[in-house]
């Protein structure tokens, strides 16, 4: 049986696609804490930074789910030359405005105005992929490999900040986001596809399968979402709750053990569980399309979770715990991405996936603010009880709720 990695490598377009998601993805693990250390260096505010790169966040939740509206109409190409061109404009602004002490009122407009025009372009590449690939094995191939470039990307993200913090400072680090930006936007949206006609492309051109749906089930699907999306996207804001308070919780979990210098061991451990898992389960080509994997995955992930609850007075355990956690969460993950395909119609996938996007960095937030606000009042042990009970409920809400996801 023939890789099919190496086959969706050598699909006109595929191979430009990932590389632009590999790059676009890199400033997202390193831009809100960059935007933190920057603020904080300017204006002396832990707060004031504070403030800032959630409204960066929330910017990047907004401008996910428009772009992905849009999209849907056609002409990703040009929207995402414009964002991309905006997003680095705003940085490099950014970057001029806190450099010269400007007001602070400026960094917060500027610094919402570059999340919103972040551009999806792993929306867009999501939304291609079911086109050009014909063969199931293919698609789920893809899937994964799309997963496990942006995962990779997420995790070298931190490491890029590092070296320049090393190297010149937070400003180093605006401005390696903002070439990462318009790099990838270059690499996705100025080639031309080899097999199209050399005025059209295939992110210009509605999918065939678009053609055929009915016009007004296209414009009910618009305007309200279907109860399978609906299923996926409440999953995604019970798992996005248990991320966010794992965030928290973890690092206090090292503190308390008094081993904190593990804490960066144990996430990259979590990064490295899911990436490897997502390329097992793409080479294998494991059916995540359907329905009974999603519950079967999260009630995984709540097993997981309980084991990192378990393994909290151990770091070396906790390190192991993490690692497994991130293997349970690639077929979760995997799952939500394929099901898209069968809960969408073929011009809304890239969407649907920004909306799984905006609600998972949504619902993180709100995990990371509830186990902070919980911090004062619980253990680390009691923190980590909050991830344990969000999978579960994640996991109990898509068993109830499987038949919309056929």
């Amino acid at each position: 049986m023939p890789n099919p990695y190496s086959t969706i490598l050598r699909t006109p377009g595929a191979a430009r696609r990932l590389l632009a998601v590999l790059l676009s993805a890199l400033p997202l693990g390193m831009l809100s804490l960059t935007i933190i250390l920057s603020v904080q260096e300017w204006t002396g505010s832990l707060r004031a930074a504070g403030t800032i790169s959630a409204l960066f966040g929330l910017g990047n939740a907004i401008g996910l789910t428009v772009q992905g509206a849009l999209m849907e109409r056609g002409g990703e190409r040009g929207l995402l030359l414009v964002t991309g061109t905006s997003c680095a404009v705003a940085l490099a602004m950014f970057t001029t405005v806190g450099v010269l002490d400007g007001p602070l009122w400026a960094l917060a407009v500027l610094g919402l105005t570059g999340g919103t025009c972040v551009p999806a372009i792993t929306a867009a590449a999501r939304g291609w992929l079911p086109l050009a690939l014909t063969e199931p094995a293919e698609r789920s191939a893809s899937y994964a490999l799309l997963a496990a470039l942006f995962q990779t990307a997420v995790a070298v993200g931190p490491l890029l900040l590092s070296l320049a913090l090393l190297l010149h400072g937070p400003v180093l680090a605006l401005a390696l986001s903002a070439t990462a930006i318009l790099a990838a936007v270059l690499v996705f949206a100025l080639p031309r596809d080899e097999r199209r006609g050399p005025d059209t492309s295939a992110a210009d051109v509605e999918p065939p399968r678009a053609r055929r749906v009915d016009p007004e089930r296209r414009a009910a699907r618009r305007s309200r979402l279907s109860p399978g999306m609906l299923t996926i996207l409440c999953a995604e804001a019970l798992g996005g709750i248990a991320v966010g308070a794992t965030g928290v919780a973890v690092p206090a979990a090292m503190d308390s053990a008094g081993r904190p210098v593990l804490v960066g061991v144990g996430f990259a451990a979590l990064a490295c569980g899911e990436v490897l898992t997502a390329l097992i389960i793409g080479a294998r080509s494991i059916p995540t399309h359907r329905r009974m994997i999603l519950p079967l995955a999260l009630a995984g992930c709540a097993f997981s979770a309980l084991l990192v609850l378990l393994s909290a007075a151990s770091p070396g355990l906790l390190v192991l715990a993490m690692m497994i956690l991130g293997a349970s969460t690639a077929p979760a993950t995997l799952a939500k991405s394929a099901l898209l395909d069968v809960v969408s119609t073929a011009d809304a996938v890239a969407r649907g996936y920004s909306q799984l996007v905006a609600v998972s960095l949504i619902s993180a937030a709100a995990g990371s603010a509830l186990a902070g606000q919980l911090s004062d009042a619980l253990s680390p042990l009691g923190l980590l009880v909050v991830p344990v009970a969000s999978l579960g409920l994640a996991a109990a809400w898509t068993a109830s709720r499987m038949r919309t996801l056929g």
